[in-house]
């Protein structure tokens, strides 16, 4: 009959009897049973395993008859319940069962546990040096704290009033792009935008106002944007590059993500804009950007807005004078309209007092709702990449500046000359085999003589028209066609800028009366230069080293598209300082040979250190771009401190850094280096955006 009965149970973990108690067991005439998950939640309730381990465990039992441990498995019976005979625990007197805990861990697991195990020992050793380094520091930081405490609370309450009014109010915020990579197919350059001048230009005439004008200028970001909102602004300027996105099917504005470029798409506008409690306060938004007249579909037609279109990879001359001549009508309190109608007259002066304006590629105007070069519907990068011909508005131009006796400016006002090379020449100069037949059948057709120039510029001139066939057959098609006309009127000035005003109610904007209450001009006018920057390329371990160095070949590209646009005399100097075998006694020796310069001590070093950079500013040909690889072993001392800041603070402009950081010297470099100057690249992010566009193909 089954009887419970008492037995010695003996627990053994890692060979030593850690548990002795009297336990409970079933007892069949001469054999003795105990259910496995019964003897487990023993086990759990006396600490010996734990709850999670239960499925991971390996119990053997000792077999006091043959003297040797027995695996669970030649004891356990069909319904998971064990089973001993009373010689298997011992004597009859004092039955004993001992069992025996094991873990259940695999070959590779027992590897990766004594990997981990040296690291952490490995860290343990550096953390230690890092400790005693920092105890010797400890006491002449206390001899200094108490000052510096006493100018930290100083600085803190300044820089809290800063804060505060930067939060209460701005009346201008001006939000610009800047990114300098982006993941297109690969890791690419970003496009270059001549932001500076523009934001440059807008700062001259705010302080030329004498008004009280409180202004901010930040990154284009979705978070600065929410918060330009909610400084309740009178003008929204952005400054950014943009284009049609034909996965979406949407258009965009690219703002950025720290240095990575990112798309703000027409939908994300609408609802920031449309939906925010805090546009009550903004009267009128103006974006300067190659795709500005498409999004200005997408503001609240409450709200006034100037656009203008603003090309990228090239400098910008005109926006400059169109803004500057805007904003200040605006500060002199003129309507908007007003405004706007003078900004644009001085922007046709402009236009066409530069040469290199009058050659227009068709990215730049209106095109027919199905035109199949039509930017806004292709892209206008890949649009303008290719140079995709546009005839009508080529053609339609040559003969109404042909008709206007050749005057440099039609009477539409025309934007110029627009030119195409033909990718199908077999002649050079003169392209197809039929070019000659197709103008001399055009030319007929409209009635042009055959000694007339015009007629002689476009059989031998190949400047002012693309002899590819199917631009030859658009504009065999106008030529028979009577709109011309309506046509011509497409091709004006007024597609560079436009004007949105629905209500003429909100076309005083009475600047003057809404910044009356202002004590003094505030403003935040420190932002990334172009040509000085500190760009920190970082990751978690720093492993993936084809990543970081396509990231570092983008971000040199974008700076040779910026020379070649801005200067074709300039050039980049690259110089490459990697301290990877340099500890903090002789890491200042190195930088010194790299740099070129002598010193005979480290404090000599700073000086012929600093003297190094302002003598940069000797070779303005130059655009430096200097690479700092492996700082791990003197990124937290205090000599690489000082260098760092002698770097920002030495000259305005012309040089680059690039840092290659784990994610701690990231984070420590940031708190030394000027919010104005960096961009930080994250590596974890790209490899995010290239495994998302691998997805979508």
């Amino acid at each position: 009959m089954k009887e419970p009965i008492l037995i010695t149970l003996i627990v053994q973990v890692e060979e030593e009897n850690d548990l002795i108690v009297k336990f409970p067991v079933k007892k069949v005439n001469s054999m003795c049973y105990i259910e496995r998950e019964r003897l487990l939640r023993f086990l759990i309730k006396q600490h010996k395993i734990q709850l999670q381990d239960k499925n991971k465990l390996i119990l053997e039992f000792y077999d006091f008859q043959n003297d040797t441990f027995v695996s669970e498995k030649q004891i356990t019976l069909n319904n998971n319940t064990f089973q001993f005979a009373e010689k298997f625990l011992g004597s009859t007197e004092q039955l004993v069962l001992k069992v025996a805990i094991y873990y259940n861990f695999s070959y590779q697991k027992l590897i990766e546990i004594d990997e981990a195990i040296e690291m952490f020992e490995m860290n343990k050793r550096f953390f230690q040096e890092q400790n005693k380094q920092q105890q010797t520091q400890i006491q002449e930081y206390a001899l200094q704290f108490q000052e510096m405490k006493n100018t930290l609370d100083i600085i803190q309450t300044q820089l809290s009033q800063k804060q505060q009014k930067q939060i209460e109010h701005a009346d201008i915020v001006i939000l610009y792009s800047n990114p300098i990579i982006r993941v297109n197919n690969g890791i690419k350059a970003s496009l270059f935008l001549d932001y500076q001048k523009e934001i440059d230009k807008i700062v001259e005439t705010i302080k030329y106002s004498n008004k009280p004008i409180r202004y901010q200028i930040m990154n284009a970001t979705k978070n600065n944007l929410e918060l330009a909102i909610k400084l309740h602004p009178v003008i929204i300027h952005v400054i950014s590059h943009g284009d049609y996105d034909e996965k979406s099917a949407c258009l965009y504005l690219e703002f950025q993500d720290d240095g990575i470029s990112t798309k703000f798409q027409t939908h994300e506008i609408q609802n920031m804009i449309q939906n925010h409690k805090a546009m009550t306060r903004i009267k009128l938004i103006c974006i300067s950007s190659v795709v500005a007249k498409n999004i200005a579909d997408y503001i609240p037609k409450s709200i006034p807005s100037v656009v203008f279109q603003k090309f990228y990879n090239q400098e910008d001359e005109e926006g400059p004078t169109f803004w500057g001549t805007f904003y200040e009508r605006i500060f002199s309190d003129f309507t908007i309209q007003k405004a706007f109608n003078e900004a644009k007259s001085k922007l046709e002066s402009k236009f066409w007092e530069n040469k290199n304006r009058r050659l227009i590629c068709c990215c730049f105007h209106k095109h027919n709702e199905k035109c199949p070069y039509d930017p806004a519907s292709i892209g206008y990068e890949v649009s303008h990449n290719q140079h995709l011909p546009c005839a009508q508005q080529k053609w339609l131009h040559i003969l109404e500046t042909h008709e206007a006796t050749h005057k440099k400016q039609c009477r539409l006002n025309c934007l110029g000359m627009m030119t195409h090379k033909c990718k199908q020449s077999e002649f050079e100069n003169w392209g197809c085999l039929d070019y000659f037949k197709r103008i001399d059948n055009i030319a007929k057709k409209l009635q042009i003589p055959l000694q007339d120039d015009f007629r002689q510029n476009l059989l031998f001139g190949n400047d002012l028209i693309c002899c590819c066939c199917d631009q030859l057959n658009g504009i065999q098609q106008i030529a028979d066609s009577s709109n011309f006309f309506q046509e011509n009127l497409q091709h004006t000035i007024e597609q560079k800028i436009q004007l949105h005003l629905y209500d003429q109610n909100e076309n005083n904007l009475n600047f003057t009366e809404k910044i009356e209450n202002n004590q003094d001009q505030f403003t935040e006018i420190n932002y990334i230069k172009i040509d000085k920057q500190i760009i920190v390329v970082h990751s978690f371990d720093q492993q993936n080293s084809d990543l970081q160095q396509q990231s570092i070949n983008a971000i040199t590209s974008y700076f040779e598209i910026y020379l070649k646009q801005i200067s074709n005399k300039k050039q980049i100097k690259r110089i490459l300082i990697n301290l990877k075998d340099y500890q903090i006694h002789n890491w200042i020796e190195y930088v010194a040979s790299q740099l070129n310069f002598q010193y005979s001590s480290p404090e000599d070093f700073f000086i012929k250190f600093k003297e190094y950079f302002i003598n940069l500013q000797n070779s303005p040909q130059y655009l430096y771009i200097f690479l700092f690889e492996n700082i791990v072993n003197i990124y937290d001392t205090d000599q690489f401190k000082k260098f760092y800041e002698e770097i920002q603070n030495a000259i305005e402009t012309h040089f680059i850094l690039i840092f290659t950081v784990n994610n701690i010297q990231k984070d420590n470099l940031k708190l030394l280096t000027q919010d104005k100057l960096v961009q930080l690249i994250d590596l974890k992010q790209i490899n995010s955006l290239l495994v998302a566009e691998t997805a979508q193909e």
